[in-house]
């Protein structure tokens, strides 16, 4: 489906933008993408991260909700990664998410073609969680503009790939444990 893929007019666009060869922009999207936009049921594929969940309630002062919620539902708020379902089940643990805190549950996954948390709305030019979310929800060309602005956004990232430095870039994009392909799930 259309919707999936990203254009060659978006890839040169944002290569442009980044200053950077369309081939390094495939290849980064080749090796930080998950491969999959979307499900078929045309949701965005998402990963819901319960640690990012226990930390954007505290964020905002939710503590005793925190608290609670980290009995009651250790799957859903947590300070350990984990609990993962995958595939559209994380739309369940979204879903639960949402019934605690709608802005933080969507600051809690990592949203589409590149799984870009949630968190990072602000710095890729977003007032609200909201606005990112719906973004994710149009198309994989939109997944790639995020994406060159959160690399755009970090000059220690944009340099890395400029200087064709994959593994400095693999590290910031992915944090330090970058170089372990565990697949995300209990």
């Amino acid at each position: 489906e259309q919707k999936s893929r990203v254009s060659s007019d978006t890839y040169q666009r944002v290569a442009e933008r980044l200053g950077i060869e369309v081939a390094i922009l495939k290849a980064f999207a080749a090796v930080e993408s998950n491969g999959q936009p979307f499900y078929d049921d045309g949701r965005p594929a998402i990963l819901f991260e319960r640690h990012y969940m226990a930390r954007m309630l505290e964020k905002r002062g939710l503590h005793l909700l925190k608290n609670i919620a980290s009995q009651a539902l250790p799957n859903i708020v947590n300070y350990s990664p984990g609990g993962y379902r995958g595939g559209r089940a994380e739309y369940d643990r979204y879903n639960q998410a949402s019934q605690l805190q709608p802005q933080a549950a969507i600051e809690s996954c990592s949203w589409g073609l590149f799984q870009i948390m949630g968190a990072h709305y602000e710095r890729l030019g977003f007032k609200t969680p909201e606005q990112l979310k719906s973004a994710m929800f149009r198309d994989a060309n939109t997944h790639l503009d995020i994406v060159g602005g959160f690399i755009e956004t970090d000059s220690n990232l944009l340099q890395a790939l400029r200087q064709h430095d994959f593994t400095t870039a693999a590290r910031i994009y992915n944090g330090p444990n970058y170089d372990q392909h565990n697949p995300p799930y209990d």
